[in-house]
């Protein structure tokens, strides 16, 4: 019970009536108590419970409810997964070993460090290291 009152520590509160019906959710695979989407989603609806009559609408199981039933009772959208767009990119990464090098990045920035070579060895001393991502262009 430590672990739930760690993820959900609003069930410190009145709302512990629902941690049957959590664990409930959990041992159906409703949710996972590992992944911390299902724990926000669970969280915000019990903070939209304590605030609003569904707390007394519902019993210690949620009546029974899936989460989703519960979702759609107290008004909250489900959750629609996001996509993420695939990133095409073409990038290099150089390592700086000496102010000679970091010299014919010149033309394409105006940086301290390439301008001259006190600036370098004042970024590289004590190990730093200095590096350059950039485009193929």
């Amino acid at each position: 019970m430590d672990n739930y009152l760690a993820l959900f520590p609003e069930l410190n509160s009145r709302l512990s009536k629902f941690a049957i019906g959590i664990l409930k959710w959990n041992l159906a695979e409703l949710i996972e108590i590992n992944n911390l989407d299902d724990v926000s989603r669970v969280r915000l609806i019990l903070k939209v419970i304590d605030q609003t009559p569904a707390f007394d609408s519902f019993n210690n199981t949620f009546n029974e409810a899936t989460l989703e039933t519960v979702c759609e009772i107290i008004g909250i959208v489900p959750m629609t997964p996001i996509e993420e767009p695939k990133i095409d990119f073409d990038y290099i990464v150089d390592f700086i070993r000496s102010y000679a090098e970091a010299r014919q990045y010149l033309d394409m920035t105006s940086w301290c460090i390439v301008i001259s070579e006190e600036s370098f060895k004042a970024y590289t001393t004590n190990g730093n290291r200095f590096y350059f991502c950039g485009n193929s262009e």
